[in-house]
């Protein structure tokens, strides 16, 4: 996938966001306590690699294709418990693939799908070594991103309920204390920040009381039947995902009534589907929390690996003509969104490379879509005619990649100005900027979908000062919406 794909297109707000932060943490930072970020162990898991395949983007998808490489291989041992056939594993491992995007967020879906491999094997043999296996992964899911911390526990609780009220192991309190002891092995790297690195673990500790992104509302069937016409793909896609909300509302809850009425340790043949139930139930949070396909696609893999394993677990029919049915719509809504995902992919292959252009992006070569190389090119121009290499440029305020496009560093800590609760101040940073002796800003006059204002709304008092203090230069190479402020002497 990296090889097909990996030139092709860049991401200027999410991508970027992560290759700021692995370009600031190789050159010494701490994150989240000197920049904006997420949690610490994606930007060390990337900066490590910078150092084998250096700082561009290309070396940065590559890292994150290691990773997912991890991750997937765990799904595939997961799926082992339904098929050993080399056939059939190669399909399961195709629709999982077409399911990892986007590829800055391809930490996510490799978490998830390690996490079920881990819960699976602790329902099928619950001893001291799997369960401090169990809370192993927990603690560095958490290094990766906090949430799946809290999502991965909440699976492993419902877990450990199952394990606990009918595999019934000897020396409960022992196991737990083993399990508790992984969490705090794999959370180790976060620990140590905590206490080798001055000033972390405040800017930490005030991290988590943030709020998150602003909730989307889930695309039930009867919403689509009520929206406006939109073409056949988007709507065939639409329609996918929507009855895939339905098959996660619907499918947890009962494996999981079905789980406690049964009793596990009577159904190990069953391990697959129950642990894809508890991770899953777990990670509904993210799927439903902000749904649009970029999260769905990061918490699908329980449904799509329990679904997979559902025909072995029922008594009905003819397990054959069960494997068809379902595995049938599984590869089916699968290939209907992959298509849609990766179309600008299909698109550069299927037309020859019309309507795309070649763009060198901070040494790498890329195939973009020929009006995002002209505008890049645009600001790339305008920056370096006007903006002195020693002088510090104030990028707002969401296009992330534009600092390491333009081989610039963020005069402040936020890089990402999306919540007026998150982050800085307005005075603080008003005070960054005169600090910094800021004499430019690039300002994007742009919404991100689903927020509810303005650069200006979310920061009247620096917006006050951007106004006050700076002023706009013409410059024929800027793109519709950009503008470039130079300080008044």
């Amino acid at each position: 996938m990296f090889w097909l794909t990996g030139k092709i297109g860049i991401d200027l707000y999410d991508e970027g966001y992560l290759w700021y932060g692995a370009i600031r943490t190789m050159a010494g930072e701490v994150p989240v306590r000197d920049f904006q970020s997420y949690d610490p162990g994606r930007y060390y898991w990337s900066a490590a690699w910078s150092q084998v395949f250096g700082s561009g983007i290309l070396s940065l998808r590559l890292s994150n294709s290691i990773f997912q490489i991890l991750g997937l291989t765990a799904g595939l041992l997961a799926a082992r418990r339904i098929t050993t056939r080399p056939i059939e594993l190669l399909a399961i491992g195709v629709v999982l693939l077409l399911w990892m995007f986007p590829r800055h967020k391809l930490f996510e879906p490799s978490l998830v799908m390690m996490n079920i491999y881990v819960v699976t094997r602790l329902l099928e043999r619950p001893d001291a070594r799997r369960h401090f296996m169990a809370g192993l992964m927990l603690g560095i899911a958490a290094t990766f991103g906090r949430n799946h911390g809290l999502y991965g526990t909440l699976g492993q609780l419902a877990m450990l309920t199952l394990v606990y009220l009918h595999a019934r192991p000897a020396r409960p309190a022992f196991h737990l204390l083993c399990w508790g002891c992984g969490i705090v092995a794999g959370y180790t790297p976060v620990l140590g920040l905590m206490l080798g690195a001055p000033g972390f673990a405040p800017e930490f500790y005030q991290s988590l009381f943030e709020f998150g992104p602003m909730p989307r509302p889930v695309p039930w069937p009867w919403r689509i039947l009520s929206a406006p016409v939109t073409p056949l793909l988007p709507f065939l896609v639409t329609w996918a995902v929507s009855l895939a909300y339905v098959a996660m509302a619907i499918g947890y809850p009962l494996v999981l009534l079905a789980a406690l009425r049964d009793g596990f340790g009577r159904h190990h043949r069953r391990a697959l589907l129950y642990a894809c139930a508890c991770v899953g139930a777990g990670y509904a949070h993210h799927a439903f929390n902000r749904a649009g396909l970029s999260h769905f696609a990061q918490a699908v893999h329980p449904l799509i690996l329990g679904s997979i394993a559902l025909p072995a677990a029922v008594p009905w029919f003819d397990l054959g003509r069960r494997r068809v049915a379902v595995w049938g719509c599984v590869i089916l809504l699968s290939t209907v969104v992959a298509t849609s995902m990766h179309g600008m992919s299909l698109q550069l292959y299927s037309q020859s490379q019309n309507g795309f252009a070649r763009h060198h992006v901070a040494g790498d070569e890329l195939w973009l879509p020929n009006r995002m190389a002209e505008d890049l090119a645009g600001v790339e121009r305008a920056v370096r005619l006007h903006v002195r290499e020693d002088e510090v440029l104030f990028i707002i305020p969401y296009r992330a990649t534009y600092y390491p496009l333009l081989g610039r560093e963020s005069p402040v800590w936020g890089i990402f100005f999306l919540r007026a609760e998150q982050g800085e101040t307005d005075e603080e940073i008003i005070r960054s900027l005169q600090d910094q002796g800021v004499d430019w800003v690039l300002y994007n006059e742009e919404r991100i979908v689903g927020t509810s204002s303005t650069f200006p709304e979310l920061r009247p008092q620096v917006w006050a000062y951007l106004q006050e203090h700076f002023a706009p230069i013409f410059d024929p190479n800027l793109p519709r919406r950009h503008s470039l402020l130079r300080r008044e002497k």
